[in-house]
């Protein structure tokens, strides 16, 4: 490579969520203060979000031939210095993108531009088939997803938060991703709380659910809505021991129905939020839960100081005479209709569990959040009342937060990653 690098091209080939591209963009944003600009290929199904964003972007089509077509045309016209795929192992893991986009077109791009890749869980790092649905009714070639080692062809760039530098292959590089934090202090809460409707006193939670996760549900479950009714009815029991005021804001595409509740529990459902919107519940929430142990929300949230907890399934059955009697007959139930949702999952309602766990393992940043194993409703309930009322679990969780910001200062930002990978161009002094 002749010249130093000023323009990326970022090709997002995601078709389900838009994790990968919250991290491309993310990316870019840090990068803008040095110069460097960005421009984003995506597949039709990311073309909604880059708009929102307001960033310069070329869309794909449905079609493998048009899609290389496109790619080639805006290599050429915009003319990268670098090309950052979001992320490679997509093309394997989610099965409509390797019928919409071949990764060889990046390695075989027509302005001989250096490329590299992001990657989340590491999946770009081993070759291994994963279980990726916990259901028969799925066909082998959708539950089976294989993805390859491809350090020997490209950088890999793992962000932290999500990895961490446990250990070292050639050609992988960790990196700081930037976490937009928003931290609200009491006062601030309480003000917003008002004016949202809010008791002095009350609680605000906040629960997320990935619509794409309920999508892939969709094709494991015959019943979609009785499964999701009961899980509902899981969540409306846990709910029903907060000891106190709270308001329950759930997003989510797909409402789900609480049954039963205290006059002291109210439930707000959103299939959908505006990002301001969603904004201002997250920051005046005094504790936010998610179903996804790698959301971006969740990292947001313990990053921006504030009470944080992901609902995963162990898949580890507890005692008869260990699970309250009021949670007996749902675990019952469950176990001979739904056995999905007491399957092991760290993302709800998949599994998941063999991709994620390699990264759980010695990460500090699971000291940040709380993780809730629903397979103990006894102790689900506790950490929830401990996370919203007990000022000391609270203090100490912050505490752990913090800790862990000041563990990753050392893991080099995304300018720093990329003059060691890359020449760079910059109009300021590459710092830390």
């Amino acid at each position: 490579m002749n010249k130093k690098t000023s323009k990326i091209l970022y090709v997002c080939i995601g078709t389900l969520g838009v994790g990968e591209l919250e991290n491309a963009v993310a990316f870019m944003d840090s990068l803008k203060p040095h110069g460097i600009d960005g421009h984003f290929l995506v597949l039709p199904f990311g073309k909604s979000f880059i708009e929102k964003a307001g960033l310069p972007y070329t869309a794909c089509g449905f079609r493998m031939k048009e899609n290389k077509q496109i790619f080639d045309a805006v290599c050429k016209k915009y003319q990268p210095d670098l090309i950052l795929i979001a992320d490679v192992a997509i093309e394997f893991f989610h099965y409509g993108s390797k019928h919409l986009f071949d990764i060889q077109w990046v390695m075989d791009n027509p302005v001989n531009a250096p490329f590299a890749t992001f990657d989340y869980f590491g999946l770009s790092c081993q070759t291994k088939q994963f279980v990726t649905c916990q259901s028969d009714k799925v066909e082998d070639k959708v539950r089976y997803i294989r993805t390859t080692d491809i350090t020997d062809k490209m950088p890999v760039f793992r962000p932290c938060p999500f990895s961490y530098p446990n250990d070292f292959q050639r050609n992988v590089f960790y990196y700081r991703r930037p976490i937009k934090e928003s931290v609200w202090e009491d006062d601030k809460k309480n003000f917003y709380k008002q004016v949202y409707g809010l008791k002095k006193g009350e609680k605000l939670i906040v629960l997320s659910f990935a619509k794409w996760a309920f999508q892939a549900a969709m094709g494991v479950n015959g019943n979609f809505a009785q499964w999701l009714h009961h899980y509902s009815r899981y969540l409306s029991k846990i709910f029903s021991c907060i000891k106190g005021n709270a308001t329950i804001v759930v997003v989510s595409a797909y409402p789900l129905k609480f049954d039963g509740l205290p006059s002291l529990i109210k439930v707000i459902n959103f299939d959908y939020l505006p990002v301001d919107k969603y904004s201002t519940y997250m920051g005046m929430c005094d504790l936010y839960l998610s179903s996804n142990a790698f959301a971006n929300s969740l990292l947001q949230s313990s990053m921006s100081g504030t009470p944080a907890a992901a609902l995963i399934c162990s898949g580890t059955k507890p005692s008869f005479f260990s699970t309250p009697l009021s949670f007996r007959k749902w675990f019952k139930i469950a176990s001979a209709q739904f056995p999905s949702l007491i399957q092991k999952y760290y993302l709800f309602p998949l599994g998941w569990a063999e991709i994620v766990e390699p990264l759980i393992e010695n990460n500090p940043l699971f000291d940040t959040f709380r993780v809730l194993d629903i397979m103990y409703p006894r102790s689900v309930i506790k950490s929830i009342n401990d996370l919203l009322f007990n000022r000391s679990v609270i203090e100490d969780l912050k505490k752990q937060q913090n800790d862990y910001k000041n563990i990753i200062e050392s893991i080099p930002n995304s300018i720093q990653l990329l003059n060691e990978v890359y020449p760079i161009e910059t109009t300021q002094k590459i710092s830390s």
